[in-house]
This record gives C-alpha cells, structure tokens and sequence, in this order.
C-alpha cells in the first residue's frame, strides 16, 4: 500500500499533473494508492486547508494536518502542515488495522479507509494558492475569501479518516467470516 501526500498548492489534482501518477498509460488505475489531501480539526468552512490539493477523482479522502504537532530535526519539536503531516495518519490507520488484522490484505485495508471516511454535509472554502511572500495580515484575508463548495466534492469519498470506524469496520469483516 502506497499513502502519497497530494501535495500543498491549493490545485485541482484532476486537472494538473502530479508525481507519482495513478493511472497508467494504459488508462486503468494503481489500485495499491491512496492519495491524502490536508484538512483542519474544525467542521467549518475552513476545514480543507487552505492549501491542500484536491480532486474529485484523484485524491482519496483528507486527513488532519494542519498546524499538527510533532518532530523534527535535532531533537525538537514543533507545529508544520501540509499534505505530508496527513498523509502519515492514513499510514498509521493502516498499520493499525494491519497489526490487528494481519488476515488483511492491503487492498483491504486500502477499502476499510476509503468505506469508512467521515462525511460531513458541509460547503467549504475550495482550497486555493496563496503567495506566501505576501504581508502576513493579506495571507490572513485571503485564506478567508474564495469560492464556496461542497466538502464532499474535494475528493473521491468526500470524507476525512476515521480510525474508530475503520476498526469497527474490520470487526464487522471478521466476525461475518473467518479471514484467511
């Protein structure tokens, strides 16, 4: 299983490029991918961040990352952001279920993430580029302006990771048969 960040330009991954690809030349799909865009801990309008990529059907679900806290060089500690903070919670959902259901495929895990996202009926701002070389006080303004969108319409399940469903899921799998 493949979780790759989709990357933090405020673009529409359907209609730009983006590495690595999932779909082959051939047209079909890399079915071992998924692909994590970067959403806020608030359910507002604001919970995309406002620089996560996105696609409708490209980008798989978002996960939280935004100003997350944790590691970095040297022994310290401090807030970042971006598609690559989201990306390791799908990673580390995906370990959890793997650790506690080895009978699973990854192709498995992959579709318990994907089945089990959180999918809150809200309109968001669509993410968006903002220079960051602009005035602090202008960045502030303008993540607050742009066009108003469905959350679901951001990416191909319309929802945001959820561990807790995730698990009950994989539960639900292995009591209805004995996983092989």
């Amino acid at each position: 299983l493949v979780v790759h960040a989709a990357g933090n330009d405020g673009d529409n991954c359907d209609s730009v490029d983006f590495y690595p690809q999932t779909k082959f030349k051939d047209g079909k799909l890399a079915v071992n991918v998924i692909q994590v865009g970067c959403s806020r801990t608030v359910l507002d309008s604001h919970l995309p961040a406002y620089y996560s990529n996105y696609g409708k059907h490209t980008v798989d679900l978002f996960a939280p990352g935004f100003d997350s806290y944790g590691p970095f060089v040297n022994n310290h500690y401090g807030y970042a952001g971006g598609t690559s903070n989201a990306a390791p919670f799908v990673v580390g959902v995906a370990a959890l279920l793997r650790s506690y259901f080895p009978e699973l495929t990854m192709i498995q895990i992959k579709n318990i993430i994907l089945e089990t996202t959180y999918r809150p009926a809200i309109n968001v701002i669509r993410p968006h580029y903002i220079d960051p070389a602009l005035p602090p006080q202008r960045v502030a303004a303008l993540r607050n302006e742009g066009t108003l969108v469905p959350f679901n319409s951001l990416s191909i399940t319309g929802g945001i990771l959820d561990a807790e469903a995730a698990v009950r899921r994989a539960l639900e799998i292995k009591k209805q048969k004995p996983l092989k």
